[in-house]
């Protein structure tokens, strides 16, 4: 995991002792993220009418036979366009994956995590995005004469005007927790954007208690969210949920896409929390409670040490006198 004890902020991994001994908040991430599906309580009903059905046309036939309204009745009409057009990959034979590329899995399988914040203000770019507060923590400094380094980039970013909200890495494939890919992500990268916004954030946010933030990881079929929120004033904690994955075969499609559509809205409403917190709702002046230059008590994470080139071995100067001659 991430950890910058030099920097005197410390992201701790889910289990850890200093977690269960140190931490001042009883804010159970785990219980707080599952409990918010309760909220979506005419979900239930819709997608539970799924359940049941094994046949193409069958669930075809009932995904076309609700029809609902984008202004008044979006997070339905989402759902049912979600699983209308997942349902179309099963006989275009698209599962199971064979040699995709990272982004046909993202918009042939994944596209629904992007049309679901079509009806909110925070956007959802895609194509290798750089994140803004990557950006400002590798260009923290007094030096205004080096060159503007570059921030992380991500597969897709959910932003707005003031900020980055969210992130998303996607894998072609899924090589297990103990893959390369999947450990380096879930491992350092998306937790060192989180901090990243966890360390920007307060300077935009008014309601800066109960910030949490959440990034996504998509391999193959799978996928998971980190979630981390700052317990205490110097370090950070990531709270990783279990796995789900996209139904391989049309029989299991009832109960997983439903499953990934209520998951997807779960971290809709994480992303949309602290989107609102960071709305003024008054009139501002400029004071040190909501500039950018406030003094900070957590601090940014270390850079991650580059290799150094190889060096050139020299040339021997036998050889060298010879060629010249």
């Amino acid at each position: 995991m991430v950890s910058a004890s030099s920097q005197k902020g410390v992201v701790f991994p889910p289990g850890s002792s200093y977690q269960s001994r140190r931490h001042p908040r009883t804010l159970i991430l785990e219980v707080e993220f599952s409990i918010r599906s309760i909220m979506r309580a005419p979900w239930d009903e819709y997608l539970n009418s799924y359940i049941g059905k094994t046949n193409f046309n069958d669930l075809m036939d009932h995904a076309r036979s609700q029809m609902f309204s984008f202004e008044k009745e979006f997070e339905m009409e989402w759902a049912q366009s979600t699983i209308e057009t997942a349902l179309r990959l099963y006989p275009a034979e698209f599962i199971p994956l064979t040699n995709q590329t990272e982004w046909d899995v993202l918009k042939k399988i994944w596209v629904f995590i992007d049309k679901a914040f079509d009806d909110v203000p925070v956007d959802v770019r895609s194509g290798e995005m750089e994140c803004t507060f990557s950006s400002l923590r590798r260009n923290k400094g007094p030096d205004a004469t080096k060159r503007k380094f570059l921030g992380h980039k991500t597969e897709l970013l959910m932003k707005a005007a003031l900020g980055d909200y969210g992130r998303c890495e996607a894998g072609k494939a899924d090589k297990g927790a103990e893959g390369t890919k999947e450990k380096y992500e879930a491992g350092l990268k998306v937790p060192k954007m989180l901090k990243d916004m966890i360390w920007a954030l307060p300077a935009i946010c008014t309601e800066t208690d109960d910030l949490l933030v959440v990034g996504l990881i998509i391999s193959g079929l799978k996928i998971f969210a980190l979630l981390m929120d700052q317990p205490s004033t110097y370090s950070c904690r990531i709270t990783r949920t279990q796995p789900i994955y996209f139904p391989g075969t049309i029989d299991d499609s009832p109960v997983g896409l439903g499953t990934l559509v209520k998951f997807v809205s779960q971290v809709k409403q994480v992303i949309m929390s602290t989107y609102t917190a960071s709305k003024h709702k008054t009139i501002q002046s400029a004071t040190m409670e909501n500039c950018l230059i406030k003094p900070e008590q957590l601090q940014p994470c270390v850079t991650s040490p580059k290799p150094r080139p190889a060096r050139r071995q020299k040339k021997d100067s036998s050889s060298t006198s010879s060629s010249m001659s």
